[in-house]
């Protein structure tokens, strides 16, 4: 595969571009999705705020490929800044894509004229996506993400179930709705009288066109790769055993896609093809919990988390997903266009189906396993194939001793932590005692969430999903600074997908309605306790320095902690201003530390001369967000810090800072 070529970073220039109406995606006046630059010709991510109400209904009406000429700034993808932080950069590159282009200004748009195959392929399909966009709810999220490879917002929470209990990964990543299809579609083909020759030419025709209707998934192409070398052997009455149908897939793949298999849906497909040949002639119980077994180092490595029913599910409802939902599915996309009641029935099944799986993944019994090393898995995977091609309670005491050895690792490691996430423009920070002792989280992040618009908490990106791959599901303390969106704006993602013991806020902001507004909901899950100066954070050195009377959670009301960990005395500020700083040092006139975090993310209205000088840091750490709207930190602050001899760390250069510790030693890493 021929690599494309990195643009260099531009400012203001002019591109003209390919767009294709089903690759876009439209949220209010933003749009994002993927568009082909026409010099040079290449596939590029896009991103912008449309402004012109006319240009924007002209996008969310257009069922046409067309042509832009736009204004923007092309650069390459950013790299993930947290640690094990989904890489787009790395996933884009496998897919040939390298570059991104925000959007400044869209100066004319023309559609496409004239006959061409791929513009109306894509053309109907986003006919069907806006067909489907009427459907009731659980129809339309089965119809967009089964049968057009559509995903949004919308379906994660309504598929919840089903990918929590792994049948996301063995039914749709298997690519089992391709072998299904191409089923219908030769038993309509053999009913109209065809003859074996002509059917098998119509289906290898209509196999390519499927893959770009469907979505073009990497899964999408082993199964079509594999039921077109089948077809086409049988065409030449060259008989080939399912083993080799699988390993010239494979080459094939590698051949048009070769970085396509760094990716996890990729890898899962191949797998669990393999599997299923490999386990043909076992019983249907045996050979699920093989594949179960196969696809589960894989699963770990890239999810960090598993469901001891995931087995018990597939079991009992992977034939049911076959047998029924699927061709519910078909029926009532069709039908429900001339049967109202028809589409509605179905749509009852689906949601019933959805709440049933559901309400089984809600049960006890999943297990954070967090993320193991890639070597291990590698040999996991090994041994699980011996084991599937020659079972033995040796292997499989290897096997599982393997896994408590990974997960004893992971779950309880001998050093500890202090780590400021890269959230953007916000505050977030982990401190971690050795064998995961005690596990607090000072600020969460987060953004304003404007409109109607459905939150999507960058947490789950950055902080959570840290927390997962090291297999921390339980918060001790999870402290707020004080109301800022921008410091907890991402709490509920917090309470509703981690066990967070207590949450501390700073004394009086329990009376802030709009604050409590938004934890209202999850107040079950958690222990809510506000605190002052002199109060102290369990099973931690914490102990909180400010404030000293009730507030709202302003800034001036900034919860201020200080602590020892790894030989070190760390300071968080919050957003405290300097009036906050003099009132901490006459309190606490021999207070010092050896880190700083700047307090408002290196304002000039934080961090006063008198402070710095008196608490007499060796390290400084600035979090706030790449070219941010408020130009954080202030030069004369950043300035003020390295006049006094101090380090400084800054995410918007370094990305997530940590210190790992054991006993009084230590060492610090970013991941810029």
């Amino acid at each position: 595969m021929l690599h494309q070529r990195r643009l260099s970073p531009a400012k203001q220039t002019t591109q003209i571009l390919k767009v294709y109406p089903d690759e876009l995606q439209i949220n209010e006046n933003y749009v994002h999705g993927t568009g082909i630059l026409i010099h040079p010709h290449q596939k590029i991510l896009i991103h912008g705020v449309i402004n012109s109400s006319a240009q924007l209904k002209e996008l969310k009406t257009n069922h046409h490929a067309q042509l832009w000429q736009v204004n923007g700034d092309v650069d390459s993808i950013e790299k993930p800044t947290n640690v094990n932080q989904f890489d787009a950069n790395r996933y884009y590159q496998s897919t040939g894509i390298t570059n991104s282009l925000k959007i400044n200004q869209i100066h004319k748009i023309s559609n496409l004229e004239g006959i061409d195959l791929v513009n109306w392929i894509h053309s109907f399909r986003q006919r069907l996506i806006s067909r489907a966009q009427n459907l009731p709810p659980s129809l339309k999220i089965y119809v967009l993400s089964l049968i057009l490879g559509e995903t949004d917002q919308e379906s994660s929470p309504e598929l919840s179930g089903i990918k929590q209990l792994g049948l996301i990964h063995l039914f749709s990543i298997s690519g089992f709705h391709v072998y299904y299809l191409v089923g219908i579609l030769e038993f309509i083909l053999v009913h109209l009288r065809l003859t074996r020759e002509r059917y098998r030419i119509l289906i290898f025709g209509f196999l390519p066109i499927y893959y770009i209707f469907a979505g073009s998934s990497i899964g999408l192409l082993r199964s079509i790769l594999m039921v077109e070398i089948g077809l086409l052997s049988r065409s030449m009455n060259f008989r080939i055993s399912p083993l080799n149908v699988w390993s010239l897939a494979l080459m094939a793949n590698l051949m048009i896609a070769p970085q396509s298999l760094i990716q996890f849906g990729c890898q899962l497909s191949y797998v669990l093809s393999f599997a299923l040949i490999f386990t043909r002639n076992y019983q249907f119980w045996k050979q699920t919990i093989f594949m179960n077994m196969v696809s589960f180092p894989f699963i770990i490595f890239n999810i960090y988390n598993w469901h001891v029913l995931t087995i018990a599910a597939n079991l009992l409802i992977l034939p049911l997903f076959s047998v029924i939902v699927f061709p519910v599915v078909i029926i009532g996309a069709i039908i429900s266009h001339v049967s109202t009641v028809m589409g509605q029935l179905a749509d009852l099944f689906l949601n019933f189906f959805d709440k049933f799986l559901n309400v089984i993944s809600n049960l006890p019994g999943n297990i954070y396993f967090g993320k193991p090393n890639a070597g291990l898995v590698i040999i996991a995977f090994l041994i699980t194939l011996l084991m599937v091609g020659k079972p033995s309670w040796r292997l499989i005491w290897t096997l599982f001793s393997l896994y408590l050895l990974m997960f004893t690792v992971i779950h309880f490691p001998l050093n500890g932590e202090v780590s400021y996430f890269d959230v953007g423009q916000g505050d977030s920070f982990l401190v971690r005692t050795p064998f995961n002792r005690s596990v607090t989280i000072i600020d969460t992040g987060g953004k304003l969430n404007f409109g109607h618009q459905p939150t999507n908490y960058q947490a789950l990106r950055t902080s959570i999903n840290y927390l997962n791959s090291r297999g921390i599901h339980t918060v001790d303390n999870l402290c707020l600074s004080h109301q800022d969106a921008d410091h907890c704006g991402d709490v509920p993602a917090f309470l509703q997908k981690m066990n967070v013991k207590r949450l501390f806020i700073p004394l009086g902001m329990n009376k802030n309605i709009r604050f409590m507004n938004r934890i209202r909901p999850y107040m079950n899950r958690t222990q809510l306790i506000p605190v002052k100066n002199d109060d102290v954070i369990p099973q931690t050195t914490l102990k909180v320095v400010h404030p000293f009377t009730g507030g709202l959670g302003t800034n001036a009301d900034s919860m201020v902690l200080h602590g020892l960990f790894g030989g070190k005395q760390w300071l968080f500020m919050g957003d405290l201003d300097k009036n906050g700083e003099t009132d901490i040092i006459h309190h606490y006139p021999n207070l010092r530390t050896n880190v700083l975090k700047l307090g408002h993310h290196g304002s000039s209205t934080s961090t006063g001369q008198e402070f710095l000088a008196r608490v007499n840091p060796q390290v400084a750490i600035i979090s706030a967000g790449r070219h941010n709207r408020y130009h954080h930190p202030d030069p004369q602050i950043v300035q003020l810090v390295r006049r006094h001899g101090i380090k400084i760390f800054n995410t918007q250069n370094n990305g997530m800072i940590t210190y790992n510790y054991h006993g009084n030693n230590g060492y610090w890493s970013t991941n810029n």
